[in-house]
């Protein structure tokens, strides 16, 4: 509930009462909480949220990962996400399309081409497909940055993996 109506802050007070009655935060709690932190924004909250989690010794599943790296994307810190999803390929969990997905779209907002070319093979390399989101993202990163070769050339790659453009994407 505090995620969906960006009540960070309630949910910080939620955490608290947990800690006074002796209940321990679980995948769920944090979830919950790095979700919270997300929708409202504090990118910062959200990693010591993920940073506490692993101090419980709690191993931080795909969803509070991918919540933590969407946090750092809403808020523009794009080295941060990609810092988060470089720990997950080196410690777990295994990143899924999401994962990627979020590394991407704040590689697009902060225009940094090279690296959603990277975070495209990584996928690859992971063996997954990116799918029509993953090329949005750098194809718009790329045209941001005037690299309109690099574009057109993941258009075509596009094609030859059967992703189908849509409309934004030409419009990118």
């Amino acid at each position: 509930a505090c995620e969906k109506c960006h009540c960070w802050e309630q949910a910080l007070e939620l955490v608290a009462e947990m800690q006074r009655r002796d209940l321990r935060e679980d995948h769920g709690t944090f979830g919950a909480i790095i979700g919270a932190m997300s929708s409202g924004m504090k990118w910062k909250l959200a990693l010591q949220q993920l940073d506490h989690m692993c101090k419980s010794r709690l191993a931080p599943d795909v969803i509070t990962c991918n919540s933590a790296i969407s946090a750092c994307e809403r808020c523009g810190m794009w080295l941060q996400a990609l810092g988060l999803l470089r720990n997950m390929r080196i410690t777990g969990p295994r990143p899924e399309l999401i994962s990627y997905n979020a590394a991407l779209s704040a590689c697009q907002e902060a225009h940094a081409w090279e690296s959603a070319l990277w975070l495209l093979m990584q996928a690859r390399v992971d063996a997954l497909r990116p799918n029509k989101m993953s090329f949005s993202c750098a194809i718009q990163a790329c045209s941001y940055s005037h690299r309109w070769e690099a574009s057109f050339a993941l258009l075509e790659d596009m094609k030859r993996t059967a992703v189908v453009p849509d409309c934004a994407v030409y419009a990118a």
